[in-house]
């Protein structure tokens, strides 16, 4: 008998093991995240500073941005944390700026994800401008 229950749990290891069902922790939960800046609109050479905003969750927190440079992520008084990052485009062009961060709950399986967009255009010299760029500008 006591070979038998040995049989059942290698065999029920081995399908859980194979499957994932029980190793994977659980999914995600979505939060929101604000990601702001001044200006749509900025010439090659301009510097945006970029803010993204996430209401805490857990209490670890991992964060990064993609398409623009992380200064610091600081959790403020209110219980958000506050990234900012900065972008400097070196040609002209539509440029997508993403923010996304991770929150997790010590050492269980919950955690928190978070997204933010955005689409920054960047124009050219003005010097280099022709009359089509510059209407192009002043639509803006």
């Amino acid at each position: 008998m006591k070979r038998f229950w040995s049989v059942v749990l290698v065999g029920l290891v081995s399908l859980v093991a194979s499957s994932g069902i029980a190793l994977a922790g659980a999914s995600p939960k979505a939060v929101g995240v604000s990601v702001a800046w001044t200006e749509t609109i900025v010439q090659v050479g301009d510097t945006l500073e970029l803010t993204a905003t996430t209401p805490k969750h857990g209490s670890a927190f991992t964060d990064g941005w993609s398409g623009a440079t992380k200064v610091s992520t600081l959790l403020n008084s209110d219980g958000y944390y506050v990234s900012r990052a900065t972008f400097s485009p070196g040609q002209p062009g539509l440029y997508t700026v993403t923010y996304n961060i991770t929150m997790s709950a010590g050492k269980s399986d919950v955690a928190w994800e978070g997204r933010g967009t955005g689409i920054i255009t960047v124009l050219g010299d003005p010097s280099n401008y022709g009359y089509f760029d510059d209407a192009i500008k002043k639509s803006y």
